[in-house]
């Protein structure tokens, strides 16, 4: 196992030019202003059957309709930027030639090809 962070001193940088065939991604997307470049950078760190894991929770439905500032995980002290929704998710994932899954509202699969062996055993929805 390697670690990246592209903020931290102890961060191992020639783990960006392996691949792997999980990709972890914990308290990464809500904090990442530029998602598309994210979900690229992480998709170029898979190799061809890998998977990216990742947590960031979904915006509820009734903040979508009625104000998404008024979300405690919008709030600024918490320094989430970037908020998604199955769509998006959805969106991100077919733009890098990958597939999304969403195993609950907060723990989510990007994919290539095929729905990982190692992920079937585990409750989860397809987003298309």
């Amino acid at each position: 196992m390697r670690s990246y962070d592209p903020f931290g001193e102890a961060s191992d940088h020639t783990s960006l030019i392996d691949r792997y065939g999980v990709v972890l991604a914990f308290e990464v997307f809500e904090h990442h202003v530029e998602p598309l470049r994210l979900v690229d950078t992480l998709a170029r760190l898979i190799d061809g059957n890998g998977a990216i894991l990742f947590s960031t929770l979904f915006v509820p439905q009734s903040n979508l309709r009625d104000d998404i500032g008024q979300w405690w995980y919008c709030m600024p002290r918490n320094g989430h930027v970037s908020f998604y929704t199955a769509s998006a998710l959805s969106l991100l994932a077919s733009v890098n030639g990958l597939e999304a899954a969403t195993f609950s509202e907060g723990l989510h699969l990007l994919y290539r090809r095929e729905f990982p062996d190692w992920a079937r055993h585990v409750n989860h929805t397809l987003l298309h």
